[in-house]
């Protein structure tokens, strides 16, 4: 640890440590910089390392919750749910060369009977990991796609399929552009979406979120220079990528808090899109069709380092947050107002993902003990269970 404490001395010196969370994050990046990790990127990317997770319920209702492992050298994992939990060493079951990087997003979804895991591996490589109902295969999509950008350091990544195949993953890119992976049915093609919609620089460690409606495909991230931290959207009409910075659509004076987590959805009202404002609460930017809006929710100041999620269901919207005495909040809209619920679970700074499916609503977090947790809304008892999935 006297290597870890002069590296930390030395950051400090050199103005890198204002890009972090907190000593606890810093002392993450430089063991795993001292260790030989592979980080790529500027500076100005080290500024947050959270745990991150990613989940989903696919066709036959089994539920996945995707993880590094910091129990076996951050490789990529799932605890899945089909009767009963079981954890699956996903890296060794698709031959993936090396480790999850430990800093950049992981994101998922489930297309017909496939299953698609997207993250970055040491090589700073966006990959592929791809289940087709029978065994599980490792594509490194950024050498296929002929990218000439790789993720940056402490940036989230964001990905949705489509039911003709096509498949889409959105990055943050060490040139400070968004990028997208696409899979067209034959290829997987690499392109700057900023650079086709004119737009201007990403902020450093922007989260990205994501999705398809029948307005066009969506991308929402945080940028910097004229409009620092506003959050813009990206969006394809069917001809061309255009960039619309949200927070001036909305005549909004707010800004989104730097290393905040992106959640989105689209239902029948409309597209939410969900941060950490400047003012530490959750705020909405809502689409209604014809205007944007922007609004600040009820509840407790958040913990902006750590994840937001967010679904609808038959019930409502949901937004799940961890405040910043370390609890985890669910904002719920049951269509007239906003009430705030403190669900009573104690977690890490770290990820919150979840999902609606048919038996409830399930949500899942990292504790202080590095113990990963679901939180299941049973709405046949109508009460929040707490269960232990095991170590992370």
């Amino acid at each position: 640890m006297q290597d870890v404490e002069f590296f930390l001395c030395f950051l400090s010196l050199i103005g890198l440590s204002r890009y972090l969370v907190s000593r606890k994050s810093m002392t993450a990046i430089v063991v795993a910089m001292l260790s030989g990790a592979s980080l790529v990127g500027e500076a100005q990317d080290y500024y947050m390392a959270t745990i991150r997770l990613s989940s989903f319920v696919d066709g036959a209702n089994r539920q996945h919750v995707i993880y590094a492992a910091a129990t076996d050298n951050n490789k990529l994992h799932q605890y899945v749910y089909n009767g009963s939990w079981s954890n699956e060493n996903l890296s060794e079951l698709a031959g993936s060369p090396s480790s999850v990087r430990f800093d950049t997003g992981i994101t998922s979804f489930s297309n017909s009977n496939d299953e698609y895991i997207f993250n970055v591996e040491g090589d700073g490589h966006v990959h592929q990991l791809h289940w087709d109902g029978n065994e599980w295969a490792d594509q490194d999509i950024s050498t296929l796609a002929g990218a000439n950008a790789w993720p940056a350091l402490g940036t989230g990544i964001s990905s949705f399929g489509e039911a003709n195949g096509q498949e889409h993953v959105f990055y943050a890119g060490n040139d400070n552009n968004v990028h997208q992976l696409f899979w067209d049915g034959t290829h997987w093609i690499d392109q700057n979406l900023s650079s086709l919609a004119n737009s201007g620089v990403i902020a450093p460690g922007t989260d990205l979120t994501s999705f398809l409606d029948s307005n066009g495909e969506h991308v929402f991230y945080i940028g910097e220079g004229a409009g620092a931290r506003h959050i813009h959207q990206l969006i394809w009409n069917g001809n061309n990528w255009a960039d619309q910075d949200l927070m001036n659509a909305s005549s909004s004076n707010t800004h989104a808090q730097l290393g905040t987590s992106l959640s989105s959805f689209v239902d029948s009202s409309g597209e939410h899109i969900f941060f950490a404002s400047d003012d530490n609460f959750i705020h909405q930017l809502f689409w209604n069709g014809n205007n944007w809006f922007e609004q600040s929710l009820p509840g407790k100041l958040v913990n902006t380092k750590a994840g937001i999620s967010s679904f609808h269901d038959s019930f409502g919207e949901h937004v799940f947050y961890i405040s910043s005495d370390y609890y985890i909040h669910q904002l719920y809209w049951n269509g007239s107002t906003w009430a705030d619920q403190n669900l009573l679970s104690r977690a890490e700074e770290a990820a919150v993902s979840g999902f609606a499916s048919p038996d409830g609503e399930h949500v899942y977090f990292v504790d202080g003990g590095n113990h990963l947790h679901q939180l299941f809304w049973n709405s046949t008892t109508n009460v929040w269970d707490d269960q232990i999935l095991g170590l992370r």
